[in-house]
């Protein structure tokens, strides 16, 4: 189908048990051209990072397409492997982000680096007014109430969303349906972002405002913005001390912008009403005791408890990174890749990072 897509003349085509596809003949009979699998696919199709890094060593001095490598493709701990690459003209990766592409690499050895903006703008959006539903409306534990034939509704008492504020941190695409969303829902929004939309603003009456106002003032904080370097911890002590008590906390965004072991200390204090989290500072967590763990160990065992402790809290609603996990939005996943990577063989800038 790859081959067929892009029009080349293909000699050989075969599937490897580690999921690698090797299409010789891209550029002639001397060239071939590698497509790599998700190594942390967590539906277990990816071919992990152990088995990425023995076909990695094997792979001759060509062009390589690798697709959605999650860590520093350029790193420290795969630098002596991918400077066999020396043909390798583009990475495409399966995300909106990229900080797991080493960028100054890309730039140093003249890669492409190609993403895929947007998808979650209405599955990640739908996902996130989902469970501030859940949360407001006590929908979880009523659920394990009827599962235990408790009937008793007593302590379920919910809110009115039109009656609540809800802060918005980052108004990107996923950050604006929210506020279109939770704009049809009646809510107040206040809204923080480096770049203010003026549609929102009037079409949804955001507010924009400082991120201090926006957490003292807001019933429910979620967020929505990238994960950089700059950023890393950015909700901490102090983000959740400005918190109101009796609040939300909502993040559907990256894991490494909030501290999850402070998140908890506050979470057993009671100072939320309600927590949702969908991602976690690293990948395959629930793999902790494998071999697909190759960043900080130790940091990720530690974040691993953390979550584990956060699990066990009634008022906290943790899923495995599903928020974007439409078949809409993985077929415009896929679609757009390849648009990007087609568009890539024949001189375009479709899609392009760098």
């Amino acid at each position: 189908v790859f081959a067929k897509l892009f029009d080349v003349s293909v000699n050989k085509i075969a599937l490897n048990e580690d999921l690698s596809i090797n299409l010789a003949g891209m550029y002639g009979d001397d060239c071939a051209g590698y497509l790599i699998a998700n190594p942390n696919a967590p539906t277990g199709v990816g071919i992990g990072q152990t088995k990425m890094l023995e076909f990695v060593k094997s792979v001759p001095d060509r062009l390589v397409i690798a697709d959605e490598a999650y860590m520093d493709f350029f790193g420290e701990s795969l630098a002596p492997y991918v400077n066999r690459f020396k043909n390798l003209l583009v990475i495409s990766t399966r995300s909106t982000g990229y900080d797991h592409i080493c960028i100054n690499s890309c730039v140093e050895k003249n890669v492409t680096l190609l993403n895929v903006d947007s998808y979650g703008s209405i599955a990640v959006a739908q996902f996130t007014m989902a469970v501030i539903l859940m949360l407001v409306r006590n929908i979880f534990p009523a659920l394990q109430a009827v599962k235990n034939s408790s009937f008793d509704f007593e302590n379920l008492c919910g809110r009115d969303l039109n009656s609540l504020t809800l802060g918005v941190i980052g108004t990107g695409a996923i950050g604006s349906s929210v506020c279109k969303y939770a704009h049809a829902f009646g809510m107040k929004i206040l809204a923080y972002d480096i770049v203010q939309k003026k549609e929102l603003i009037s079409d949804a009456d955001v507010k924009y405002v400082e991120m201090d106002e926006l957490l003292r003032h807001s019933d429910i904080v979620t967020l929505h913005f990238p994960y950089f370097k700059e950023n890393y911890h950015l909700f901490s002590t102090k983000q959740f001390e400005m918190m109101k008590h009796g609040s939300y906390f909502i993040n559907v965004s990256r894991g490494e912008v909030v501290d999850t072991e402070v998140l908890l200390e506050f979470a057993k204090k009671d100072k939320f009403k309600g927590i949702a989290i969908d991602v976690v500072a690293c990948p395959d967590l629930e793999n902790v005791s494998g071999e697909i763990i190759d960043k900080s160990s130790v940091s990720c065992m530690q974040t691993s408890e953390v979550v584990k402790e956060l699990e066990k809290l009634p008022n906290v609603i943790l899923t495995p990174h599903m928020a974007y996990d439409t078949q809409e939005a993985v077929d415009y996943i896929l679609e757009m890749t390849f648009e990007g990577l087609q568009d890539f063989l024949t001189g375009g800038h479709k899609h392009r990072v760098i």
